[in-house]
């Protein structure tokens, strides 16, 4: 063989062995690939497929900069491997439904399953997701109560699960209507700072704020009425109560304060506007039976006691409105963290 010839042979010999290496190195695992292929296996509900491929992830570079991010992966699917993976991957095929798609009697089966499975993380996690799925999506708090019952009485809790749980317990009391006793619970255990302590003592305060509110609001339509001020309505009486001074007077002392919370608190507006036209119903309610009452010749003692009671009215009516736009509850909830 000439030399020619020789010297294209290995060339020809050297260009394949560069292309199968260069195939073979292309086709190797890499940590990124193998990472997203781990996730895609939990996400299809595969623990147990995923615990192994996060394990071969690691072992090709254990101090690279996604090996943190893979140990704790490796150790959460670890710390719930009871049952051979199987609870995990029936916890994880419910919990990665779309909460739209997941009826409740798909729940309830996967509570009675959970029944079974061994004591660990997995029943634990299985019996938060049920407990909580129950009483928020699908308003059941007979049922959420139980689940959360069977929450709080597992082995092994941690504290915040130990929390979580009693919050849990208080949460679907108040919904069956034992409110009280929901946060004399939460007292009792020594949760008073929990959020879900200020929520229930703000529900406390709402309940009977809005109670004695209408009560006030009542009172000030009967005495009115029997004061005369039912006489306001007539037509002249009513322009005067209307009056396009009034009128404008209210809006130069509302639209303001209005515009500026819209500007710079704008998630505040509707509470405020909510408030507000809450007291402009009861000044102009006042304003039209003042007409009547004082067309109706009252006494001195008689207005004093109208204006008390329409400042009192007045507030009620306020109180109401930040009852109703959830701004009482934000309020209490906010200065309660801050204590």
């Amino acid at each position: 063989m000439s030399s020619a010839a020789r010297s294209v042979l290995l060339l020809l010999v050297a260009t394949l062995s560069l292309l199968f290496a260069t195939r073979a190195f292309a086709q190797a695992p890499d940590q990124p690939g193998l990472l997203r292929k781990a996730q895609a296996a939990e996400g299809a509900a595969q623990p147990k497929q995923a615990l192994a491929i996060y394990r071969r992830a690691l072992a090709l570079n254990p101090s690279s900069r996604l090996a943190r991010k893979i140990r704790a992966r490796i150790g959460w699917l670890a710390a719930r491997s009871e049952g051979d993976f199987r609870p995990l991957a029936a916890w994880m095929r419910i919990r990665e439904r779309p909460t739209k798609q997941l009826s409740l009697d798909e729940l309830r089966a996967f509570l009675k399953q959970a029944e079974g499975f061994p004591a660990g993380r997995v029943r634990r996690d299985s019996w938060a997701l049920g407990a909580n799925a129950l009483l928020r999506r699908f308003k059941q708090p007979k049922e959420a109560l139980a689940a959360y019952q069977r929450w709080a009485a597992e082995p092994n809790l941690d504290d915040a699960e130990r929390q979580l749980a009693s919050a849990g317990v208080a949460l679907a009391r108040a919904r069956l209507g034992q409110l009280e006793g929901a946060i004399d619970q939460l007292s009792r255990e020594g949760l008073r700072s929990r959020p879900e302590a200020r929520f229930l003592r703000a529900q406390r305060v709402a309940y009977f704020g809005q109670i004695i509110a209408s009560a006030v609001l009542l009172a000030l339509i009967l005495l009115t009425l029997s004061f005369g001020g039912w006489r306001g309505l007539q037509p002249a009486l009513l322009r005067r109560a209307l009056s396009p001074e009034r009128l404008a007077l209210a809006a130069l002392v509302l639209l303001p304060p209005l515009l500026i919370i819209r500007l710079y608190e704008a998630q505040l507006a509707a509470p405020f506007a909510m408030v507000a036209l809450a007291c402009g119903a009861a000044v102009v309610f006042c304003s039209i039976g003042g007409q009547g009452i004082a067309a109706s010749g009252a006494t001195e003692r008689r207005g004093k006691l109208m204006a008390v009671a329409g400042a009192l009215g007045t507030i009620a009516a306020a109180f109401l409105a930040l009852i109703h736009s959830g701004t009482l509850r934000d309020l209490m909830m906010a200065v309660g963290q801050h204590r």
